[in-house]
């Protein structure tokens, strides 16, 4: 993942050697640790880059999140074209990609983690609108030719929300779909 996102980048703005090993080091501890466990101080010590030029680069941690966000919402829509090409069915192709990140998020407190955060912070969090209204009129808009663009926003909005609540309705940072107890006892 991190050679593609430097590879992405590096179409649209090449990076140098330095914010290259900015950029692993703080994807690797994104992905290892969770974005809010993650410091500038500890990706000085995994990059070996001394956190003012970091903070040169990248004027705050959410600034490293959004390239993580960025090649995280590329791979999201690689999932849907590739499973749209095996079924041809939108909708089932849209609810996989759906379902494997909140399986992810269930399963991994980093990753619940890393998406909370970017659904946490505005400049994130307007990167994954975006992408998403984006994303669902490409996907769905044969199934909803009245529809324009403003209209798939405007539901994004509302969908963003939504997904935005259900990583916040966490114990222990996992989501909960059925009524179960989770390890420290609260009843789901």
């Amino acid at each position: 993942m991190i050679n593609s996102i430097v590879n992405r980048h590096n179409r649209l703005n090449p990076f140098s050697e330095a914010q290259i090993s900015i950029v692993r080091a703080a994807t690797k501890l994104f992905l290892e640790n969770g974005y809010t466990k993650t410091t500038f101080k500890i990706i000085e010590k995994e990059s070996g880059i001394k956190v003012g030029n970091i903070t040169y680069y990248f004027h705050s941690k959410e600034d490293l999140l959004k390239v993580l966000i960025e090649e995280l919402m590329d791979f999201h829509a690689q999932t849907i074209e590739d499973i749209h090409k095996n079924t041809d069915d939108t909708l089932f192709a849209y609810a996989m990609e759906i379902t494997a990140q909140i399986a992810l998020c269930e399963h991994s407190q980093s990753a619940w983690d890393l998406y909370s955060s970017a659904y946490t912070l505005p400049q994130t969090y307007d990167h994954i609108k975006i992408w998403a209204a984006e994303k669902n009129f490409n996907l769905l808009h044969e199934r909803l030719p009245q529809w324009t663009e403003h209209d798939f926003k405007d539901v994004e909005e509302v969908a963003s929300g939504i997904e935005y609540a259900a990583l916040k309705s966490v114990c222990t940072g996992r989501i909960y779909h059925t009524r179960r107890v989770c390890g420290n006892g609260c009843k789901i």
